[in-house]
Protein backbone atom coordinates (compact mmCIF):
# COMPACT_ATOMS: atom_id res chain seq x y z
CA UNK A 1 0.00 0.00 0.00
CA UNK A 2 1.33 3.47 -0.59
CA UNK A 3 0.46 6.36 2.08
CA UNK A 4 0.99 9.72 2.84
CA UNK A 5 1.72 10.50 6.14
CA UNK A 6 1.19 13.94 7.60
CA UNK A 7 2.19 14.67 11.00
CA UNK A 8 3.50 18.09 13.07
CA UNK A 9 6.66 16.76 14.61
CA UNK A 10 8.33 12.64 14.42
CA UNK A 11 10.58 11.31 17.16
CA UNK A 12 10.76 14.91 18.93
CA UNK A 13 8.26 14.25 22.23
CA UNK A 14 6.52 11.48 23.38
CA UNK A 15 4.13 11.28 20.96
CA UNK A 16 6.33 12.03 18.28
CA UNK A 17 8.60 9.07 19.26
CA UNK A 18 5.57 6.23 19.33
CA UNK A 19 4.71 7.93 15.25
CA UNK A 20 8.10 6.77 14.46
CA UNK A 21 7.56 3.71 15.89
CA UNK A 22 4.49 3.47 13.90
CA UNK A 23 6.17 4.47 10.56
CA UNK A 24 9.02 2.39 11.06
CA UNK A 25 6.56 -0.90 11.71
CA UNK A 26 4.82 0.31 8.91
CA UNK A 27 7.22 0.86 6.45
CA UNK A 28 8.59 -2.89 6.80
CA UNK A 29 5.43 -3.71 4.24
CA UNK A 30 3.88 -0.17 2.89
CA UNK A 31 5.67 2.44 0.66
CA UNK A 32 5.42 5.83 2.92
CA UNK A 33 6.11 9.07 2.03
CA UNK A 34 6.41 11.00 5.47
CA UNK A 35 5.81 14.71 5.97
CA UNK A 36 6.50 16.93 8.66
CA UNK A 37 7.46 20.24 9.74
CA UNK A 38 10.22 18.42 12.17
CA UNK A 39 12.01 15.50 12.54
CA UNK A 40 14.36 13.75 14.83
CA UNK A 41 14.92 9.49 13.69
CA UNK A 42 18.38 9.22 15.33
CA UNK A 43 16.80 6.10 16.94
CA UNK A 44 14.80 4.84 13.90
CA UNK A 45 17.75 4.54 11.21
CA UNK A 46 15.57 2.29 9.08
CA UNK A 47 12.63 5.22 8.86
CA UNK A 48 13.37 6.43 5.31
CA UNK A 49 11.32 9.03 2.75
CA UNK A 50 10.97 11.63 5.57
CA UNK A 51 10.59 15.24 4.22
CA UNK A 52 10.73 17.91 6.68
CA UNK A 53 9.21 21.58 5.58
CA UNK A 54 11.65 23.97 6.09
CA UNK A 55 10.28 26.97 6.90
CA UNK A 56 11.19 30.56 5.94
CA UNK A 57 12.73 32.77 8.67
CA UNK A 58 9.56 35.25 9.12
CA UNK A 59 7.70 32.27 9.76
CA UNK A 60 10.25 30.45 12.12
CA UNK A 61 10.11 33.34 14.38
CA UNK A 62 7.09 32.95 15.22
CA UNK A 63 6.75 31.42 18.54
CA UNK A 64 4.19 29.03 20.51
CA UNK A 65 2.39 31.99 22.05
CA UNK A 66 2.45 34.04 18.68
CA UNK A 67 0.74 31.23 16.78
CA UNK A 68 -2.08 30.63 19.81
CA UNK A 69 -2.69 34.40 19.78
CA UNK A 70 -3.10 34.21 16.01
CA UNK A 71 -5.70 31.01 16.26
CA UNK A 72 -7.13 33.03 19.40
CA UNK A 73 -7.92 35.57 16.87
CA UNK A 74 -8.23 33.97 13.53
CA UNK A 75 -9.07 30.49 14.23
CA UNK A 76 -5.83 29.62 11.78
CA UNK A 77 -2.25 28.28 12.03
CA UNK A 78 0.30 30.28 9.87
CA UNK A 79 2.30 27.25 9.84
CA UNK A 80 -0.17 24.87 8.75
CA UNK A 81 -1.32 27.06 6.17
CA UNK A 82 2.12 27.10 4.31
CA UNK A 83 2.72 23.62 4.83
CA UNK A 84 0.02 22.53 2.98
CA UNK A 85 0.71 24.67 0.28
CA UNK A 86 4.26 23.19 0.41
CA UNK A 87 2.38 19.64 0.50
CA UNK A 88 0.08 20.26 -2.83
CA UNK A 89 3.44 21.82 -4.17
CA UNK A 90 5.35 18.55 -3.71
CA UNK A 91 2.36 16.14 -5.00
CA UNK A 92 3.38 14.18 -7.42
CA UNK A 93 2.61 10.94 -7.11
CA UNK A 94 -0.80 8.20 -6.28
CA UNK A 95 -1.80 7.07 -2.78
CA UNK A 96 -4.08 5.16 -1.94
CA UNK A 97 -4.63 6.90 1.27
CA UNK A 98 -3.41 9.95 3.19
CA UNK A 99 -2.83 9.01 7.27
CA UNK A 100 -3.36 12.11 9.39
CA UNK A 101 -1.77 12.33 13.01
CA UNK A 102 -2.55 14.38 15.27
CA UNK A 103 -1.11 14.82 18.73
CA UNK A 104 -0.64 17.34 21.76
CA UNK A 105 -2.51 20.80 19.87
CA UNK A 106 -0.94 19.69 16.61
CA UNK A 107 -3.54 19.48 13.95
CA UNK A 108 -0.96 20.17 10.60
CA UNK A 109 -1.77 16.71 9.85
CA UNK A 110 -5.73 16.86 9.81
CA UNK A 111 -5.08 20.55 7.97
CA UNK A 112 -2.63 19.24 5.57
CA UNK A 113 -4.68 16.08 4.79
CA UNK A 114 -7.94 17.16 3.88
CA UNK A 115 -5.75 19.41 1.81
CA UNK A 116 -4.88 17.00 -0.50
CA UNK A 117 -8.46 15.16 -0.23
CA UNK A 118 -9.94 17.65 -1.76
CA UNK A 119 -7.03 17.90 -4.81
CA UNK A 120 -6.85 14.28 -5.25
CA UNK A 121 -9.80 12.72 -3.40
CA UNK A 122 -7.98 10.22 -2.02
CA UNK A 123 -9.46 8.26 1.38
CA UNK A 124 -7.97 10.28 4.20
CA UNK A 125 -7.36 8.39 8.00
CA UNK A 126 -7.60 10.96 11.29
CA UNK A 127 -5.18 9.04 14.16
CA UNK A 128 -5.93 11.56 16.73
CA UNK A 129 -3.18 10.60 19.66
CA UNK A 130 -4.63 12.90 21.92
CA UNK A 131 -7.84 14.81 22.08
CA UNK A 132 -7.90 18.25 20.25
CA UNK A 133 -8.81 20.29 21.51
CA UNK A 134 -7.87 19.07 25.36
CA UNK A 135 -11.01 18.74 27.62
CA UNK A 136 -11.97 21.58 29.84
CA UNK A 137 -10.27 21.20 32.71
CA UNK A 138 -6.83 20.66 30.83
CA UNK A 139 -6.86 23.98 29.84
CA UNK A 140 -9.88 27.00 29.44
CA UNK A 141 -12.69 27.01 27.50
CA UNK A 142 -12.00 30.46 26.34
CA UNK A 143 -11.68 31.93 22.91
CA UNK A 144 -8.41 29.92 22.23
CA UNK A 145 -10.07 26.65 22.82
CA UNK A 146 -13.28 27.45 20.99
CA UNK A 147 -11.74 28.67 17.75
CA UNK A 148 -9.55 24.96 18.28
CA UNK A 149 -13.12 23.56 18.49
CA UNK A 150 -14.19 24.83 14.67
CA UNK A 151 -11.08 24.50 13.15
CA UNK A 152 -10.87 20.60 14.14
CA UNK A 153 -14.91 20.38 13.02
CA UNK A 154 -14.56 22.14 9.89
CA UNK A 155 -11.82 19.31 8.74
CA UNK A 156 -13.31 16.45 10.35
CA UNK A 157 -16.11 16.89 7.58
CA UNK A 158 -13.65 15.79 5.06
CA UNK A 159 -12.10 12.53 6.97
CA UNK A 160 -13.02 9.47 6.25
CA UNK A 161 -11.78 7.27 8.96
CA UNK A 162 -11.22 8.95 12.76
CA UNK A 163 -9.00 6.79 14.95
CA UNK A 164 -8.27 7.80 18.58
CA UNK A 165 -6.18 6.13 21.08
CA UNK A 166 -9.30 4.76 23.41
CA UNK A 167 -12.27 4.36 23.34
CA UNK A 168 -13.54 7.54 25.38
CA UNK A 169 -10.95 9.73 23.69
CA UNK A 170 -12.44 8.39 20.24
CA UNK A 171 -16.28 9.52 21.74
CA UNK A 172 -15.51 13.03 23.18
CA UNK A 173 -13.60 13.46 19.33
CA UNK A 174 -16.06 12.05 17.24
CA UNK A 175 -18.28 14.44 19.12
CA UNK A 176 -16.72 17.42 16.85
CA UNK A 177 -17.49 15.74 13.52
CA UNK A 178 -20.52 17.99 12.29
CA UNK A 179 -23.72 16.64 12.47
CA UNK A 180 -24.45 16.91 8.28
CA UNK A 181 -20.86 14.75 8.00
CA UNK A 182 -20.98 10.74 8.40
CA UNK A 183 -17.12 9.35 8.96
CA UNK A 184 -17.29 6.34 6.97
CA UNK A 185 -15.37 3.90 9.48
CA UNK A 186 -14.02 5.03 13.29
CA UNK A 187 -12.05 2.99 16.00
CA UNK A 188 -9.44 3.29 18.53
CA UNK A 189 -5.45 2.12 18.29
CA UNK A 190 -3.81 1.90 21.28
CA UNK A 191 -0.08 3.41 21.98
CA UNK A 192 1.69 0.63 21.85
CA UNK A 193 3.93 -0.60 25.22
CA UNK A 194 7.34 -1.29 25.68
CA UNK A 195 7.34 -5.02 24.57
CA UNK A 196 5.02 -8.16 23.01
CA UNK A 197 6.13 -9.89 26.07
CA UNK A 198 6.77 -9.74 29.97
CA UNK A 199 10.52 -8.71 30.61
CA UNK A 200 11.27 -10.93 33.83
CA UNK A 201 13.08 -8.05 35.11
CA UNK A 202 15.79 -9.43 38.46
CA UNK A 203 14.75 -7.26 41.43
CA UNK A 204 18.17 -5.24 42.37
CA UNK A 205 17.49 -5.85 46.19
CA UNK A 206 18.73 -3.09 48.16
CA UNK A 207 16.50 -3.95 51.13
CA UNK A 208 14.44 -1.34 50.85
CA UNK A 209 10.94 -0.90 49.13
CA UNK A 210 11.23 1.51 46.08
CA UNK A 211 8.28 3.24 45.04
CA UNK A 212 8.74 4.40 41.40
CA UNK A 213 6.77 7.25 39.23
CA UNK A 214 7.96 8.16 35.57
CA UNK A 215 7.28 10.61 33.37
CA UNK A 216 6.39 14.21 34.29
CA UNK A 217 3.66 16.12 36.29
CA UNK A 218 1.58 18.95 34.76
CA UNK A 219 -1.68 20.12 34.98
CA UNK A 220 -4.54 18.08 36.39
CA UNK A 221 -2.13 15.15 36.63
CA UNK A 222 -0.63 16.13 40.31
CA UNK A 223 1.64 14.25 42.95
CA UNK A 224 0.04 15.68 46.17
CA UNK A 225 -1.99 12.27 46.68
CA UNK A 226 0.64 10.07 46.13
CA UNK A 227 3.08 12.37 48.38
CA UNK A 228 0.40 12.22 50.96
CA UNK A 229 0.24 8.50 50.94
CA UNK A 230 4.17 8.09 51.06
CA UNK A 231 4.24 10.50 53.95
CA UNK A 232 1.70 7.90 56.34
CA UNK A 233 3.60 4.93 54.68
CA UNK A 234 6.78 6.51 56.20
CA UNK A 235 5.86 6.78 59.37
CA UNK A 236 4.61 3.30 59.86
CA UNK A 237 7.75 1.79 57.41
CA UNK A 238 10.76 4.55 57.22
CA UNK A 239 12.52 1.73 55.26
CA UNK A 240 10.88 3.47 51.95
CA UNK A 241 11.69 5.16 48.81
CA UNK A 242 9.95 7.32 46.78
CA UNK A 243 11.48 7.79 43.50
CA UNK A 244 10.58 10.45 40.09
CA UNK A 245 12.40 9.90 37.46
CA UNK A 246 12.19 12.34 35.01
CA UNK A 247 9.55 14.26 36.32
CA UNK A 248 9.64 18.17 36.08
CA UNK A 249 7.54 20.54 38.17
CA UNK A 250 7.86 18.56 41.79
CA UNK A 251 11.00 20.07 43.12
CA UNK A 252 8.66 22.50 44.75
CA UNK A 253 5.92 20.24 46.32
CA UNK A 254 8.94 17.48 47.66
CA UNK A 255 10.55 20.61 49.47
CA UNK A 256 7.35 21.61 51.06
CA UNK A 257 7.65 18.17 52.79
CA UNK A 258 9.48 17.60 56.41
CA UNK A 259 12.98 16.72 56.00
CA UNK A 260 12.17 13.18 57.18
CA UNK A 261 10.00 11.99 54.56
CA UNK A 262 12.43 14.38 51.74
CA UNK A 263 14.81 12.26 52.43
CA UNK A 264 13.48 9.46 51.05
CA UNK A 265 12.17 10.97 48.08
CA UNK A 266 14.48 10.56 45.10
CA UNK A 267 14.23 13.33 42.05
CA UNK A 268 16.27 11.68 39.14
CA UNK A 269 16.69 13.06 35.77
CA UNK A 270 15.28 11.95 32.15
CA UNK A 271 16.82 9.33 30.59
CA UNK A 272 16.05 6.96 27.69
CA UNK A 273 16.66 3.84 29.57
CA UNK A 274 14.45 3.42 32.58
CA UNK A 275 15.27 -0.21 33.18
CA UNK A 276 17.96 0.12 35.64
CA UNK A 277 14.93 1.94 37.97
CA UNK A 278 12.05 -0.75 36.94
CA UNK A 279 14.48 -3.38 38.18
CA UNK A 280 15.50 -1.42 41.30
CA UNK A 281 11.51 -1.12 41.82
CA UNK A 282 9.61 -2.43 44.02
CA UNK A 283 6.13 -1.12 42.41
CA UNK A 284 5.48 1.30 39.83
CA UNK A 285 3.21 4.41 39.93
CA UNK A 286 0.68 5.72 37.77
CA UNK A 287 -1.35 9.03 37.86
CA UNK A 288 -4.17 10.37 36.09
CA UNK A 289 -5.56 13.03 35.50
CA UNK A 290 -8.03 14.16 38.92
CA UNK A 291 -11.03 15.12 36.47
CA UNK A 292 -14.56 13.03 36.53
CA UNK A 293 -14.60 12.18 33.27
CA UNK A 294 -11.26 11.89 31.82
CA UNK A 295 -10.60 10.77 28.23
CA UNK A 296 -7.03 10.08 28.45
CA UNK A 297 -5.18 7.02 28.68
CA UNK A 298 -1.54 7.08 30.32
CA UNK A 299 0.81 5.62 27.99
CA UNK A 300 3.16 4.85 30.81
CA UNK A 301 0.57 2.41 31.99
CA UNK A 302 1.01 0.37 28.82
CA UNK A 303 4.58 0.30 29.57
CA UNK A 304 4.18 -0.63 32.54
CA UNK A 305 2.43 -4.09 32.29
CA UNK A 306 5.34 -5.61 30.55
CA UNK A 307 7.40 -5.32 33.67
CA UNK A 308 7.03 -7.80 35.92
CA UNK A 309 6.32 -5.38 39.19
CA UNK A 310 3.13 -4.76 40.65
CA UNK A 311 1.38 -1.31 39.80
CA UNK A 312 -0.45 1.64 41.78
CA UNK A 313 -2.86 3.00 39.51
CA UNK A 314 -4.30 6.36 40.43
CA UNK A 315 -7.45 7.10 38.74
CA UNK A 316 -11.02 8.37 38.39
CA UNK A 317 -13.64 6.03 38.23
CA UNK A 318 -15.13 6.28 35.37
CA UNK A 319 -11.35 6.20 33.48
CA UNK A 320 -10.53 4.05 30.85
CA UNK A 321 -7.71 3.14 33.02
CA UNK A 322 -10.22 2.02 35.45
CA UNK A 323 -12.08 0.05 33.06
CA UNK A 324 -9.14 -2.13 31.18
CA UNK A 325 -7.42 -3.50 34.11
CA UNK A 326 -9.89 -3.68 36.63
CA UNK A 327 -9.72 -7.62 36.64
CA UNK A 328 -5.95 -7.10 37.51
CA UNK A 329 -4.54 -8.36 40.70
CA UNK A 330 -1.23 -7.51 40.06
CA UNK A 331 -2.57 -3.78 39.63
CA UNK A 332 -3.97 -1.74 42.87
CA UNK A 333 -6.18 0.74 41.44
CA UNK A 334 -6.48 3.67 43.60
CA UNK A 335 -9.00 6.63 43.26
CA UNK A 336 -7.50 10.29 44.02
CA UNK A 337 -7.69 9.64 47.03
CA UNK A 338 -4.56 9.08 49.67
CA UNK A 339 -5.82 6.84 52.11
CA UNK A 340 -6.48 4.36 48.99
CA UNK A 341 -2.67 4.69 47.89
CA UNK A 342 -1.60 4.51 51.32
CA UNK A 343 -3.34 0.75 51.67
CA UNK A 344 -2.02 -0.29 48.17
CA UNK A 345 1.41 0.68 49.04
CA UNK A 346 0.87 -0.63 52.30
CA UNK A 347 0.19 -4.16 50.62
CA UNK A 348 3.13 -4.19 48.29
CA UNK A 349 5.10 -3.42 51.23
CA UNK A 350 3.93 -6.50 53.41
CA UNK A 351 3.39 -8.30 50.05
CA UNK A 352 4.92 -12.18 50.98
CA UNK A 353 4.13 -14.06 48.23
CA UNK A 354 4.91 -13.70 44.24
CA UNK A 355 2.32 -11.52 41.88
CA UNK A 356 1.42 -13.99 39.22
CA UNK A 357 2.16 -11.52 36.15
CA UNK A 358 1.13 -14.34 33.76
CA UNK A 359 -2.47 -12.71 33.65
CA UNK A 360 -0.86 -9.92 31.62
CA UNK A 361 -0.58 -11.85 28.59
CA UNK A 362 -3.53 -11.23 26.88
CA UNK A 363 -3.24 -7.05 27.55
CA UNK A 364 0.47 -7.17 26.47
CA UNK A 365 -0.14 -8.45 23.46
CA UNK A 366 -3.81 -5.73 22.80
CA UNK A 367 -1.01 -2.77 23.52
CA UNK A 368 2.16 -4.18 21.39
CA UNK A 369 3.02 -2.37 18.43
CA UNK A 370 2.90 -5.19 15.78
CA UNK A 371 -1.11 -5.64 17.24
CA UNK A 372 -1.83 -2.30 16.86
CA UNK A 373 0.12 -1.49 13.57
CA UNK A 374 -2.08 -4.31 12.28
CA UNK A 375 -5.12 -2.70 13.64
CA UNK A 376 -3.77 0.43 12.33
CA UNK A 377 -4.01 -1.24 8.65
CA UNK A 378 -6.48 -2.98 8.81
CA UNK A 379 -8.48 0.09 9.83
CA UNK A 380 -7.04 1.91 6.57
CA UNK A 381 -7.81 -0.80 4.68
CA UNK A 382 -11.35 -0.83 5.41
CA UNK A 383 -11.44 2.76 4.62
CA UNK A 384 -10.16 2.59 1.60
CA UNK A 385 -12.49 -0.52 0.55
CA UNK A 386 -16.07 1.56 1.72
Amino acid sequence: MKLLVITDFIGTDASGIVIAKFLSELQKNNDLDVVTFKSDVSGFPGLRNVYVINLPAWLEKIRVERRKMLIRRLGCNPFYEYGKFKIIRKLDKDYDAVLAFCHGTGLFGLVGGVSVKKRRNIPLVTFFFDAVPAPIGWIKDDRYRRNLSKMVSRNLKYVDGLLSANRKMLQYESGFVPKNHQVKVSGCVYTPGLSSELLNLTHIDNGKTIFCYTGSIYFCRKADHVLEAFRKLVGVYPNCELWFVGTRRIEDTVEALDSEVKSRIKILPYTYDLMPCFSASSALIDIDADLPDDVYLSSKIANYICINRPIISETGMNSESRRIFSNLKTVYQCGHDAGELFAAMKNVVEMKGEYDYSERTGLIKMFSLEENTSKLMGFISSVISC
